[in-house]
């Protein structure tokens, strides 16, 4: 995965200089705009497929990310994975 990112492109990698085991990946200009134009693209999609909701049941999906962010916030900067019962 990295290989095909860095061969677009889209990041770097640098070697540590003082140790090689250890690497630093960047992303480049451009693989900062092709972020921007993912993020952007979703988040249009996401409008389009919301929009056909009734807003109660929009404002229920609202309610509910706001009441789930928290949880992956948590999980993401633990770096674990959460289990769903």
């Amino acid at each position: 995965m990295v290989d095909g990112l860095v061969a677009r492109r889209l990041a770097t990698r640098e070697t540590h200089p003082s140790d090689r085991r250890r690497m630093t990946l960047a992303l480049t200009t451009r693989g900062q705009a092709t972020l921007r134009s993912a993020l952007e693209a979703t988040e249009a999609y996401l409008r389009d497929l919301f929009r056909t909701l009734p807003s109660t049941e929009r404002a229920t999906v609202v309610q509910a990310m706001r009441t789930l962010r928290p949880v992956f916030g948590e999980a993401r900067s633990a770096g674990t994975d959460t289990e769903v019962a």
